[in-house]
């Protein structure tokens, strides 16, 4: 059996296990989760066919319902692709056997060595069945962002960077496989990330995720100057030392986009990203958010919708979808989105508030009220509140009512989240009154209202519209509610705004 830790070494490449690194004769390159798994299942049984059923049940537990000749195609491109670029383009080692499955065409044992680069001593095989942790390791779903996180930006044929330096290279990882968890923990990876770029002060790809670490902790703080100026360094940087960086065009296009209210740099980047590497999903996904800004729905809808097609395992990227669709008014759609998502984790909290939003956008409380209801257990809500969301004409108010008390006791209040729980309670002034806040305080998430159906009801206002245009975004606001619906056939408001990239 492989052992969880240490490395594997065969033909000429050899598994970090526990940085999850392919290398060959040197040259590494980090895997994502189910590329990864899908070469532990085959490194078990080396130079033997494993059906497919085999590896489904290696990379998915088994209560788990996803596409999985998709989600195996996929991981199977990946790893074939790592293969080849790690190597150079040497040997196809993956191999197809039509209709049955895969094997590694390997002319040797596979081994496990005690060190990257030792040789593998050729009287110890690997046992040729699938280890117990990795099903185990099926269980954990948000390992799904990690992977994302992981991909990076490379372009057709080039290996994953990676620091030289075995230390920096360990930590440089950690710092990455940190930002891809739900929820991560950017404290530790930012510095992390620090640390490497002031050891490898030209290794771009750390001061790239830097950045984006730093402007998405910008997202959540109440005084972002200083994470969001660290965030700018590290991307022009990025870009500086290489100028073929997507992840340093991406974060400092979410800078333009989150932070300067820039929307035609911010457009540029992006563009620029996506040329770079087309392959990465969350490219796509930052397009989508900055497309949904512009009120271009259906071009947020194809750019989610190509995201989820590059990893289809990741619940992020469709609850994302969801909400998306949401926004155009395709509440059905958003709504089976959405189900995948909760079929696959059920405690999914953004696949939960997408589903709610669709439902009761299409009118169907009945349906509705069970996630409502779900969403308060979830967040450990007493027992009368639950019992209130079960006989509540709108559960959504329940909800809202009981989150809003949460948000007020939190000392890094979100003024746009408030807002948006007072208009489902029907007050618009108090409303209106948080709107001023986020808006004095450049709110990131301010720049995503003026699309939002959340604010239907106040569109007309004319506070409303004084503060929108008192913070420049008055451009983005639609022209009215009835030629908005009337143009783009969308439908009534709902209370769940897309959480932007």
């Amino acid at each position: 059996m492989i052992p969880a830790e240490g490395h594997v070494a065969f033909d000429r490449y050899t598994v970090d296990l526990e940085a999850r690194c392919l290398s060959y004769e040197g040259r590494a390159v980090a895997l994502q989760e189910k590329p990864f798994r899908l070469l532990v299942a085959l490194l078990e049984r080396p130079g033997h066919v494993v059906k497919r059923q085999e590896l489904y049940d290696a990379l998915w537990p088994a209560d788990v319902y996803v596409d999985r000749d998709a989600g195996l195609n996929t991981a199977v491109r990946k790893l074939r692709a790592a293969l080849r670029e790690v190597g150079n383009g040497a040997g196809e080692l993956l191999l197809t056997v039509p209709r049955v499955g895969y094997r590694l065409g390997v002319d040797r044992p596979v081994a496990p060595i005690a060190a990257a680069g030792d040789r593998p001593p050729a009287s110890r095989p690997v046992s040729r069945r699938v280890g117990l942790v990795w099903a185990a390791a099926g269980l954990a779903l948000a390992a799904t962002v990690a992977a994302l996180v992981l991909g990076g930006s490379r372009r057709p044929g080039e290996a994953e960077p990676m620091p030289r330096d075995a230390e920096l290279r360990q930590r440089y990882i950690e710092a990455r496989s940190l930002l891809g968890r739900v929820p991560g923990d950017l404290a530790r990876a930012r510095e992390l990330l620090r640390s490497v770029v002031l050891e490898a002060p030209d290794f771009a790809p750390a001061h790239a995720y830097l950045a984006e670490a730093s402007g998405r902790h910008a997202m959540s703080s109440t005084e972002p100057a200083e994470a969001v100026a660290e965030a700018r360094r590290g991307a022009t940087r990025a870009i500086e030392i290489d100028p073929s960086s997507a992840v340093g065009h991406r974060a400092l296009a979410m800078i333009a986009l989150n932070f300067d209210w820039d929307l035609a740099s911010a457009g540029e980047l992006l563009a620029r990203a996506l040329a770079l590497d087309p392959a990465d999903p969350i490219n796509h996904l930052a397009f989508a958010a900055y497309s949904s800004v512009l009120g271009r729905h259906e071009e947020a809808i194809s750019a989610a919708r190509r995201a989820v097609e590059l990893d289809p395992d990741s619940m992020t990227l469709r609850s994302d979808a969801g909400y998306f669709l949401i926004r155009a008014g395709r509440f059905d759609e958003a709504a089976r989105e959405c189900e995948m998502v909760l079929r696959i984790d059920r405690d999914n909290i953004f696949g939960r508030t997408c589903l709610l939003a669709a439902l009761a956008a299409s009118g169907e409380v009945e349906a509705a009220r069970s996630h409502a209801v779900a969403l308060l257990r979830l967040g450990g809500a007493p027992e009368a509140v639950v019992d209130a969301a079960r006989s509540a004409a709108d559960p959504r108010r329940v909800y809202a009512r009981w989150d809003l008390e949460r948000l007020l006791e939190r000392p890094q209040r979100r003024a746009v989240w408030i807002a948006r729980h007072y208009l489902t309670l029907g007050d618009r002034r108090a409303a209106l009154s948080w709107l001023e806040q986020a808006a004095r305080k450049r709110e990131p998430l301010l720049i995503f209202v003026p699309q939002n159906p959340a604010f239907d009801q106040v569109r007309d206002d004319a506070r409303y519209r004084e503060i929108l245009a008192d913070a420049g975004l008055a451009a983005l606001a639609p022209r009215s509610e009835p030629t908005r619906r009337a143009a783009e056939g969308t439908g009534g408001p709902t209370a769940v705004a897309p959480a932007p990239s």
